[in-house]
């Protein structure tokens, strides 16, 4: 699990605040950060350990039936040959700065299907704490009779005399009351769908309903393996495949009280045993669990081109409390009245399971409550450890820490609801200590496609202008050494910043919180954003000083190409400004700019490259310096939602961008022409693009969510040569390579 936090840590470093994505299928789907969907009475068994592998073999015989489905991308599943609406034209509502769109609208027969997004939200507009709610009124569309049709996943079918409808918000999706305006009303028309629209014919492969019974390790006897594949889906280029994971807490060979616990996502390999990346479709629903003890639901999608059969695999493990349950008791005064940063200390040590626990501190934040700070034996955070303050229900608990599976230093948290309700004065409390056993287990099951199934075929249609697959990596060779420069890399095992050669000979961590690194032009300075200030490391001699004139919330920076301008965001508002890289000529080139990004500089430093939001994805938006006007130039189409991460080279010709997935990159020319993939799902995560100072390279970190280290590459657009700089583990922050 250390591995999966350090991925997605790294993926979100580089992320700009996030749109609100309103349509609530999508949005669950984005922001889950696993292929499961689980039983909520065994959610809370999602705990962290030791993996050891106990692997258990089954294949799955499949083969294709036939189907009258069809698939529409971004909506999903549709019965082929029936009536088909589409939105007329999208709709938008702009009040007090805040936009809210809708960009697409697809209505079949079974459900309506709405792609809608708030822009330009104020960051104070949502809670800053756990305990805190937003808006979690459901959004309806009110048909010309009154009739309201409550969202779901999607809007229930619209009769099909109804062309017409209002959609209706209470209020944005998890916002403060009074922060942004409220009840949203936007009118929608609908129209048959065009001849063209793309719906892609889908084949169903159903796996053998009855998998072979595994021998269970410990009596010998035959268990059922727990994870089962349900369905297998052709779509195109890709199978979708759907399955489940039993795990019946009832099962009287297990200890009382015991639970099951995932230790990573699904992982799929090919015949090699080399991982297959997958995704994980947002506008296809994960299987509805079959029965009361599955445990979790899972859906991956793969492309074609791998070498079957493919192998699924999941680790975890069961823990079981072992004895009875072990306290102590502690007091401590906070005050009649607690500030938020303050702190105690105790140090106080508790003898519990044979484990010594010293509990060094304790913190109070307001907006999340009281968290106690523990540095205990190793070994004894693999045990069920927590704090009950007495006399008080908390909203939640939880803790963590370290970069260990079971740290020596960790915390335990008890939230509090509201502030002015906070325990206060002489607070007693009660050490629980719970000892558990931890049983490791692995499962497998195989599929493949039918090979005498017409259209089953593994194989994928090559597209022009793919450089990097995950086949193609491990031809991949090590960078030579006549390739000298420098990366700035968010290390993946301790997320610190380190200014590292390109053959990790020589490295040097950046000051802590350091983030948003930016080369200067020379080659010779680093900039990045210090933790209160905006920093400038000179790479030969040394130093390190604040950049002048600059403001110390600035971050995400830019510098021309003559290294003589600087252009940054600056955090407090989210407003672009740009200076001299002396700190003069300080400007305002944006006034609410909520969601807009800099991507770079033109190659005569007289405009600015954004994307700002618009109604059918991000816009790669010109500001001219002179007089500040924005122009429109083109929509990516591919674009990720969340972090597109749009970097420019420097000779003015090339975008780089993360597509939806987040595992995959586009280049396109800056008049939007020639857009194609250049790295094509290599690994389940991909930083964003960095480029060489002569725009011939890019530099791109990949990122697994299991055991595998990460890899960074080096490839060149024009001719696809790409080596491997397999010292580099984590995430790539900045490039400089002449």
């Amino acid at each position: 699990m250390n591995k999966l936090h350090s991925a997605l840590h790294a993926i979100a470093r580089r992320d700009i605040p996030e749109t609100t994505d309103l349509w609530p299928h999508i949005t669950a789907r984005i922001e889950r950060k696993d292929i499961a969907s689980m039983n909520p009475k065994l959610k809370l068994a999602w705990t962290i350990a030791l993996v050891l592998f106990v692997l258990l073999a089954l294949t799955g015989v499949a083969y294709a039936v036939g189907s009258m489905l069809g698939y529409i991308p971004g909506v999903g599943l549709v019965q082929q040959g029936t009536p088909i609406r589409v939105l007329a034209a999208p709709v938008s509502v702009t009040r007090d700065g805040v936009t809210v769109s809708v960009s697409q609208a697809i209505l079949t027969h079974d459900k309506t299907t709405l792609a809608y997004h708030a822009f330009g939200i104020p960051h104070g507009a949502y809670p800053t704490s756990e305990s805190v709610m937003g808006c979690t009124s459901s959004p309806y569309l009110r048909l010309p009779d009154g009739t309201q049709l409550e969202a779901g996943s999607d809007f229930p079918p619209l009769p099909a005399d109804v062309d017409t409808a209002t959609l209706v918000l209470p209020c944005i999706f998890d916002t403060l009351p009074g922060t942004v305006p409220a009840d949203w009303e936007l009118p929608l028309r609908f129209v048959p769908a065009p001849p063209d629209l793309t719906v892609v014919p889908v084949t169903e492969i159903l796996p053998s309903p009855t998998p072979a019974p595994l021998p269970d390790a410990a009596t010998s006897t035959p268990q059922a393996n727990p994870l089962v594949l349900t369905k297998a889906l052709e779509i195109g280029d890709s199978y979708v495949l759907m399955g489940e994971f039993h795990f019946d807490a009832r099962d009287t060979t297990l200890p009382p009280g015991s639970w099951w616990s995932g230790l990573q996502m699904i992982k799929i390999s090919d015949a090699a045993g080399q991982d297959v990346p997958y995704t994980m479709p947002n506008d296809i629903d994960a299987p509805t669990p079959s029965g009361p003890d599955i445990w979790m639901t899972w859906i991956a999608q793969v492309k074609k081109g791998f070498t079957p059969p493919l192998t699924f695999t999941y680790k975890g493990e069961v823990i079981s409390p072992v004895g009875q349950a072990q306290q102590a008791q502690f007091e401590f005064d906070a005050g009649a009245a607690p500030k938020s940063g303050q702190q105690w200390t105790l140090n106080r040590d508790f003898k519990l399971g044979g484990y010594n626990l010293r509990l060094v501190t304790v913190r109070f934040d307001e907006r999340g409550g009281y968290s106690f700070d523990f540095k205990a034996d190793p070994g004894a955070s693999a045990n069920q450890i927590s704090v009950d303050i007495v006399g008080y229900t908390p909203i939640c608990g939880g803790g963590g820490g370290g970069g260990d599976d079971f740290p020596v230093e960790f915390s335990v948290n008890v939230c509090v609801a509201d502030p002015a309700t906070a325990p206060k004065g002489v607070i007693k409390a009660t050490l629980g200590f719970q000892a558990l056993s931890r049983n490791k287990r692995s499962y497998q099951v195989q599929w493949q496609p039918d090979p005498g199934q017409a259209g089953s075929s593994a194989t994928a249609t090559p597209q022009p202008g793919v450089c990097i697959t995950r086949g193609k990596l491990s031809q991949l060779t090590t960078a030579p050494q006549s390739l000298k420069g420098w990366a700035v890399l968010q290390d993946e095992q301790t997320g610190a910043m380190l200014l590292t050669s390109l053959d990790g000979a020589q490295k040097r961590p950046l000051e802590q919180n350091a983030s948003w690194p930016a080369f200067l032009p020379d080659g010779a300075h680093l900039s990045y954003a210090g933790p209160t200030a905006m920093r400038l490391l000179d790479l030969v001699g040394g130093q390190v000083s604040d950049l002048p004139g600059i403001t110390a919330s600035g971050y995400n920076m830019h510098w021309s190409p003559t290294g003589t301008q600087l252009a940054f965001v600056d955090d407090t508002n989210g407003d672009i400004f740009v200076s001299a890289a002396d700190g003069t000529n300080l400007r305002r080139l944006t006034n609410n700019a909520d969601y807009k990004t800099l991507v770079g500089w033109s190659t005569d430093e007289t405009q600015l490259y954004i994307t700002a939001p618009g109604a059918g994805g991000w816009v790669l938006q010109s500001i001219d310096l002179a007089s500040g006007t924005p122009h429109d130039l083109f929509t990516l189409q591919n674009a990720s939602i969340k972090a597109p991460n749009v970097t420019i080279s420097p000779d003015g010709q090339w975008l780089a961008y993360r597509d939806r997935n987040l595992n995959s990159l586009y280049i396109v020319r800056i008049d939007g022409t020639d857009e194609h993939l250049l790295v094509d799902q290599a690994s389940s995560g991909i930083s964003a693009g960095f480029w060489s100072a002569d725009g011939t390279w890019l530099a791109v970190s990949l990122l697994d969510f299991d055991a595998k280290p990460s890899a960074a590459i080096l490839v060149q657009p024009a001719t696809c040569q790409a080596y491997l700089l397999s010292a580099l583990h984590g995430s790539i922050q900045g490039l400089w390579l002449p």
